[in-house]
């Protein structure tokens, strides 16, 4: 059995902080209107414009999800599963692999547990996720700690820029022999 299952029945996360009255619907197509602009995670929107807290993401994954909570900065890991994923997949995911039993690895996460990312640890690293949640600023702070990134902010734009540029033919060409 697969330590981690999820349901077509689940509500949108917008949706939930609205049915638990955390926020008005004009704040969730704001926040909603922000994130198609940014890409940003609408948790992190509404914890940015002082709509909600951390806590707030929280209580509401954990309802929803029915996981427990986790503060991740409280959990020594093993040096064993630093190894587990790259870093920057961990950054980009906000996951942090706490422990190892086997095939099964326990995360911690601030986000949605979404179907789509276990099925991708189970078939892409061959680990069962065993999942836990945790706030965005403990998940960031740990993996501050114990995944550096290997890359910078500006690695994206470089990669955005390459992608852009076109292709220049030289002007001038090699002497015949």
């Amino acid at each position: 059995m697969r330590p981690f299952s999820t349901s077509d029945d689940r509500k949108r996360f917008g949706e939930l902080l609205f049915e638990e009255g955390l926020i008005s619907s004009e704040d969730l197509e704001r926040a909603l209107e922000t994130q198609r602009k940014t890409g940003e995670l609408l948790g992190e929107i509404l914890v940015e414009g002082g709509l909600i807290s951390e806590w707030d993401i929280v209580r509401v994954i954990v309802k929803q999800y029915k996981l427990p909570y986790l503060p991740s900065t409280r959990y020594s890991v093993p040096k064993e599963v630093l190894t587990i994923f790259p870093p920057k997949y961990l950054h980009a995911n906000l996951i942090v692999p706490l422990d190892l039993f086997g095939d099964v690895v326990v995360i911690a996460t601030a986000r949605n547990p979404s179907a789509e990312l276990m099925q991708e640890i189970e078939q892409q690293f061959k680990f069962y996720p065993l999942v836990y949640v945790s706030t965005i600023t403990d998940v960031k702070t740990t993996l501050a700690n114990y995944f550096p990134t290997p890359f910078s902010e500006f690695d994206g734009m470089l990669t955005d820029l390459k992608s852009k540029m076109k292709k220049v033919e030289p002007q001038w060409q090699l002497p015949k022999e």
